[in-house]
């Protein structure tokens, strides 16, 4: 059976975004219940009141649609026209909060004007991360709710009215152009998923072939022959096939670059090139400090943004023949350098730590630091043959641990002994 690839990732990006509608939808809710609360006595009552009621009608609505896709069988979903009455209702909605903020700052005092259009803001901001598997949902509810603000504030008399609308303007611009990236990686991250899907269905189609081919051996030499040219190029086309898959089952699938099990291939190949020729080889092991905090407090589309980023910076700084950077697992990365000794080495994993200091992505949970950093372990050996690759790894680990105890950001490197029994690691030495 033929998998339609673009169909289903299209429905799947549909999925995602009903997943986070509930969150923006409750976010959106509790926005208006601080609004009706903060602006009750200040403003005409019954104005206030009737928004509050309409609101409340359209998250009724919001929520009745969310939970009626949810909860359905994915067969039986009806992807089109769910799409369409959410963005229909996003786009009610919006113009609703638009309304109210006009009303708010045709009537109220700056101060309050103040509050209104930081309260805007926030829910527009918020829609880009629920929002960002479909972009034209955030635009269904963004557009309409700040296009009339703004046009609004840019045709007052008042300077300060002016220029609030032109810091709307640009303030739009940007989380509209914030939501085109993360719109852009999410996209890219779904349809990576699926390239696995399709080349095994691909592959699939290959094997069946040839399984036909093989019964047709059963006629005469002619047709044999030709059943044995045609199985010849369809065997060239699945090994292709299993080498891409191959390729594909080598790359973690978030950050893109070489996963652990790559990463366990290479420094078995280095270890054994290393042993024969009396060459060192060297490890860097490398870990995002307090990830974990920065992961629940920011949420995980940003921690995985993060992690894209290191993990192209630790790709860029590993550039030469050989050299390899690699995820490890969660947020710990690996680079393998043949060929590199000690004071070298610490000198590339001191470059990758301050370029990721350079990086300055905000972090205001870290026990020490306000940006995102990360500690270097680095560890030399020149092997022998009765050795393993696991003694280096090891090493690096250790050296790692003590970075972050030494109170993390930094680079500790390690030095073994060159030569050391399997069961006996010899002494360490810190640098």
């Amino acid at each position: 059976m033929i998998i339609d690839i673009n169909s289903r990732l299209e429905r799947r990006k549909i999925d995602v975004l009903f997943n986070q509608a509930l969150v923006a939808t409750s976010a959106e809710t509790m926005a208006a219940f601080i609004t009706a609360a903060v602006f009750w006595q200040t403003s005409g009552k019954p104005v206030v009141a009737i928004w509050f009621v309409l609101n409340l009608l359209m998250y009724a609505i919001r929520y009745y649609l969310i939970f009626r896709f949810n909860n359905s069988p994915v067969e039986t979903r009806n992807y089109e026209n769910s799409l369409i009455a959410h963005l229909v209702c996003s786009a009610v909605t919006g113009f609703l909060w638009s309304g109210i903020g006009v009303y708010l700052l045709a009537t109220e005092d700056f101060y309050s004007s103040i509050v209104i259009l930081l309260i805007l803001g926030g829910i527009v901001a918020g829609t880009v991360a629920t929002n960002t598997a479909k972009l034209p949902a955030y635009f269904a509810f963004s557009m309409p709710a700040a296009i009339p603000v703004v046009v609004y504030l840019l045709f007052q008399d008042a300077p300060q009215m002016y220029l609030f609308g032109l810091i709307m303007s640009a303030y739009i611009l940007f989380i509209s152009f914030s939501a085109y990236r993360l719109n852009k990686l999410v996209v890219e991250s779904l349809a990576y998923q699926f390239d696995n899907l399709q080349l095994l269905n691909e592959l699939e189609q290959e094997k069946n072939q040839v399984t036909r081919l093989y019964s047709n051996l059963e006629f005469d030499l002619a047709k044999r022959k030709k059943a044995e040219e045609q199985l010849k190029i369809e065997k060239e086309k699945a090994e292709q096939l299993a080498q891409s898959l191959l390729a594909i089952s080598t790359l973690d699938g978030l950050t893109g670059i070489p996963n652990r099990r790559h990463f366990d291939s290479v420094i078995a190949k280095e270890w054994n090139r290393a042993s024969r020729a009396g060459t060192p080889v060297s490890l860097i092991m490398c870990d995002i400090d307090h990830f974990k905090t920065y992961n629940d407090n920011y949420g995980h589309q940003k921690g995985d943004n993060c992690l894209i980023q290191v993990a192209n910076l630790l790709q860029y700084h590993a550039r030469r023949d050989g050299d390899l950077a690699a995820r490890y697992g969660g947020e710990e990365f690996v680079i393998v350098l043949p060929t590199t000794s000690l004071e070298s080495a610490r000198e590339i994993a001191e470059q990758m730590r301050a370029a990721i200091e350079d990086l300055s992505i905000p972090h205001r949970y870290s026990d020490n630091h306000n940006i995102v950093t990360a500690s270097f372990g680095v560890a030399t050996i020149v092997p022998k043959r009765e050795q393993q690759p696991r003694i280096l790894i090891s090493k690096a680990d250790k050296a790692l641990y003590a970075a972050k105890q030494a109170g993390r950001n930094r680079v500790v490197a390690i030095t073994p002994e060159l030569y050391i029994d399997n069961n006996n690691e010899g002494e360490e030495e810190y640098a």
